[in-house]
């Protein structure tokens, strides 16, 4: 698995070492400095299952990761993301924090990974301002609201997913199924364990949704997708922006494959889908992120790679998939050394050359 975020790369290899490259604000990295690498460092040398980075204010990097069923996180602790109770500014009252931070020390930055939880973690997301993971079936969240998670739904909790502004239906929260429901947790309401809002879009037959600024589902192997799309993100052949903020606009639903999808990402405006074990990828490519040899915005889905895809991922500018061969490829911008082979950017799928540990 591999996960981007515009100037930097995660990866998880086969064998559950975590590995990053590429610039290093806020210590990202977690290689214990704040300098930036051109190759893979290696944070964790085995039992990683999942990884996500959110920008807890504009700026502030944190990267959490679970391995063994533990939950790590680190990098800036400017807003409480890395949840060890430690917040460099002032926090809203009455949040919780154990210690208050100089917002210009050296401090701030958390540059080794800090230990959340010790066990019990099945997944994370993360919001505009906090990041959530659920523990033991309870979903809990932190962030800017609060330096400390906060249990906010005690039990049957079984997904979790983000999204931004622009989604029809959705707000710029995290997202919680429970129970077979959808719901909509407001991340000012940090304090209140009751749920905010329930949201039920699809009844059932839902396997997978990712959120961008638009939304797209796995529905009995279907893909469908609706929301923002001023770049052809939709992919329903069109660049027009169905952004609305009326709930019950959020029916536009297009369908845009009927079959053999297993899985979907969304950047902020791009999206790729695995389908019969090909690879295709739609919407905004300045930078070339979706693939087809152009820096043209692709509003139908192009096929990027013809077979053996068994994961993909998306930064802001750049995308990689890794094939079932164990072959890591990214294509998209490398400005920042996101592709890690010291280039400047590739329009089409290049293999990465990882080193063995």
């Amino acid at each position: 698995k591999a996960m981007l975020d515009g100037r930097a790369s995660f990866v998880i290899k086969d064998n559950g070492s975590l590995l990053s490259w590429g610039v290093n604000g806020a210590g990202k990295l977690g290689n214990g400095t704040m300098e930036g690498s051109q190759v893979p460092f290696q944070v964790f040398s085995s039992g990683v299952t999942d990884i996500v980075k959110t920008a807890i204010s504009s700026g502030v990097e944190v990267v959490c990761s679970i391995v063994r069923g533990a939950l790590y996180c680190w990098g800036s602790k400017l807003f409480g993301g890395v949840g060890n109770g430690e917040y460099g500014s002032i926090i809203p009252s009455p949040g919780s924090v154990l210690h208050s931070l100089s917002p210009g020390s050296e401090e701030i930055n958390q540059k080794v990974p800090f230990q959340v939880f010790p066990s019990g973690v099945t997944a994370i997301s993360q919001g505009n301002n906090q990041i959530g993971a659920i523990v033991n079936g309870a979903y809990y969240s932190w962030g800017y609201y609060s330096a400390l998670p906060v249990k906010k739904v005690s039990s049957g909790v079984t997904s979790i997913f983000s999204s931004s502004p622009h989604e029809v239906g959705l707000r710029d929260n995290i997202h919680i199924v429970v129970d077979d429901k959808l719901f909509d947790i407001n991340d000012a309401s940090y304090m209140n364990t009751t749920i905010s809002k329930d949201l039920k879009i699809f009844t059932g037959g839902v396997s997978e949704v990712s959120a961008g600024t638009h939304v797209c589902a796995i529905i009995n192997q279907a893909l469908y997708c609706w929301g923002h799309n001023p770049f052809g993100q939709v992919g329903n052949g069109k660049a027009l922006d169905y952004s609305t903020s009326q709930f019950e606009d959020e029916q536009m639903r297009y369908l845009i494959f009927p079959a053999g999808v297993t899985s979907v990402k969304t950047a902020a405006n791009t999206t790729c889908a695995i389908v019969s074990g090909a690879l295709y990828c739609w919407g905004y490519n300045y930078s070339g992120q979706v693939g087809n040899g152009t820096t043209q915005d692709q509003l139908t889905p192009f096929k990027v790679i013809d077979k053996d895809v068994a994961e993909v991922s998306m930064g802001g500018d750049f995308t990689c998939a890794v094939l079932t061969t164990g072959e890591l490829k990214c294509w998209g911008d490398n400005y920042n050394g996101q592709i890690g082979d010291g280039t400047s950017a590739y329009f089409t799928p290049q293999k990465v050359l990882i080193p063995s540990p």
